[in-house]
Formats: C-alpha cells, structure tokens, sequence
C-alpha cells in the first residue's frame, strides 16, 4: 500500500493557485506593486438584497413550508377533482393527506439539503441546484402519490400514475418558481453566503 502524499508532495499541485498571493510578498517592493496592478482582479460574486428584508433560521422554514403548502393544498384539490371527475370535497381530504406527507418531506429534505450546500465549497445556489433540489423534492412524492390516489379515487395505476404525473409536471415547475422567489423576497440561508478557503501545510518531520 502506497503512503498517501504528504503537503510537501501537493505542493506542485497547489503552486498555480498560491502562486498569483505569494509573488508580491517575495519581489522587492516597486516589482510587487507593478505585479499586483497587473494581475486581474476576481471577479466578485453579487447577491442582491432580499427584497421584504432577511430571514433565517427557523422562522425562514416555517414560513417557507407553510405559504408552500397552503397554495400547494389549494392547487392539488382542484386538480385532483378536475382528473378524478369527483367531488371536491372528496378530492380535498387527499388534497390535506397530500399536504401533511409533503410537510414533513419538505421539512426534512430542507434540512438536508441546506446542510449539504452548506458543506460544497461554491455555495451560491445556481440555477442547475435549483433543478435539482425541485427534482429531488418530487420525485420521492410522485411515487407515493401513485399508490394513494390509486386506492382513494379507487381508480387504476395508469389513472393514478396519469393524475400524478400531471400534478408532478405542475408542482415541479411551481416547486422552482416558489424556492427562486422565496429567496428573492428573504434572501438565501445565512449558511450558504459565508465561506472560508484555507490551505494547510504541515512542515515535513525531520528524519
């Protein structure tokens, strides 16, 4: 089994990136200023402010998941009643079934997904982890969505998974909308905007 490389051995590695910091420190004073005025600046990454003011920590999610659900429970007993061809009181009690299962999936999935960006070393939430945190979401709903309006609406799979496909296309694209707009009005999670590049060197032990 080979040893695994020491800083020393990483260090060529590390040498184009540290290279840009260290220079200016090691020239003589008039090289190092003529250097650094040459060198490009980094670009810097602009978040806009919040537009209603920040929110973080608990009051963020519990807003979040309760204005979600509210218009998702609203939007499934329609939609529901308009496939199912049935009442709308009918279709409203798997409307509420569906808002209580997606409450607690939408809580916990939050939870992990934040704490995820939370450990990425780019932490601004582009537009493809915006896609993927809304299919993330869906797809585990969409499969036990099946099985429930299949046995409420005592209905076929094919009908259910038709139904449930349907309200999955809506959710999905609402799901992207809703979360990009939720942090436009509150900004993003405090977690994601701060973050710490570091680079440690350990002095090789003398043989």
């Amino acid at each position: 089994m080979t040893p695994p490389p020491s800083s020393t051995e990483k260090l060529p590695e590390l040498l184009p990136e540290l290279l840009p910091e260290l220079l200016p420190e090691l020239l003589p004073e008039p090289f190092s200023e003529a250097l650094s005025q040459s060198m490009p600046t980094p670009p810097t990454l602009v978040v806009p402010a919040p537009l209603l003011g920040p929110l973080q920590g608990w009051p963020r999610r519990v807003l979040f998941v309760l204005s979600f659900e509210v218009m998702a429970i609203s939007c499934s007993s329609f939609g529901l009643a308009l496939f199912s061809e049935q009442s709308m009181s009918h279709a409203s009690v798997m409307g509420f079934t569906c808002s209580a299962i997606a409450v607690t999936w939408n809580w916990l999935f939050n939870l992990g997904f934040e704490a995820w960006e939370a450990r990425q070393s780019f932490r601004h939430r582009t537009v493809w982890r915006r896609v993927a945190h809304a299919v993330g979401f869906e797809v585990p709903l969409l499969v036990a969505f099946v099985l429930l309006f299949a046995w409420w609406f005592a209905i076929g799979l094919g009908q259910a998974l038709i139904m449930d496909l349907a309200l999955f296309a809506f959710f999905l694209v609402f799901t992207f909308l809703y979360t990009w707009g939720f942090d436009l009005l509150f900004g993003q999670p405090q977690a994601k905007l701060t973050s710490k590049v570091t680079h440690n060197f350990t002095t090789p032990k003398e043989k």
